[in-house]
């Protein structure tokens, strides 16, 4: 049974353990400098046989070596290259949301609405406004697993199951905006309504406010 505190301005209880979280749980915002990099696809990798055993197989005509080969070989664990820079990008996440949301925040059972702008550089040849990025590549699902792996590693979330809502935009920068990755992270309560008033909502608030659109 939880110990319960009595409020100030009535008779009514509510557990005293939750309290100080109460007080805590709001919305974040922060940005990451740099371009936005997505989750590439991992490389596979092939074990092959024992060193001992492939001089032994190369003996035979060259048919049999592969069919012994492709017999003995099995496949590794997927990978991503180290030298890829979507570990850098996911340690800047890590940093930055590190540092803006408090260890008081870091709820594991918090369930959080998602939403992200991502902003490329700009090309020379387009208007100085904000323009809607779309292209074959940079799918959004690729750039948010980016982001959510960022957020689980810095602890922020605990996996991307406490991810009730997510929305996302990609852009080409407007004149004299540097590329970065806009993140906004609202707590839900268990009937998805925010448990926060949020006074700037990311996405309505980045279009509606500019002057250029």
């Amino acid at each position: 049974m939880h110990h319960t505190q009595r409020s100030q301005k009535g008779d009514n209880l509510r557990p005293a353990r939750c309290f100080y979280w109460c007080q805590m749980v709001k919305a974040y915002q922060f940005e990451v400098p740099g371009p936005p990099v997505p989750q590439p696809r991992a490389s596979a990798s092939v074990m092959l046989p024992k060193i001992e055993t492939l001089g032994q197989a190369m003996s035979g005509s060259p048919r049999q070596f592969w069919h012994w080969l492709k017999k003995n070989s099995r496949a590794g664990k997927p990978y991503v290259p180290a030298t890829h820079p979507i570990h850098v990008y996911k340690q800047a996440v890590q940093l930055v949301a590190g540092r803006y949301m408090p260890p008081a925040a870091r709820d594991s059972r918090q369930a959080w609405e998602l939403a992200i702008v991502f902003v490329f550089p700009r090309k020379q040849k387009l208007p100085p406004h904000r323009t809607l990025y779309t292209m074959s590549k940079n799918d959004l699902d690729n750039l948010e697993k980016g982001v959510m792996d960022g957020l689980v590693s810095a602890g922020v979330i605990r996996d991307d199951g406490y991810i009730g809502r997510k929305m996302s935009e990609k852009w080409y920068a407007g004149h004299g905006e540097n590329a970065k990755t806009v993140i906004q992270l609202v707590p839900l309560n268990n009937r998805g309504e925010p448990s926060v008033e949020v006074s700037q909502p990311l996405l309505a608030f980045d279009f509606e406010e500019s002057d250029d659109f």
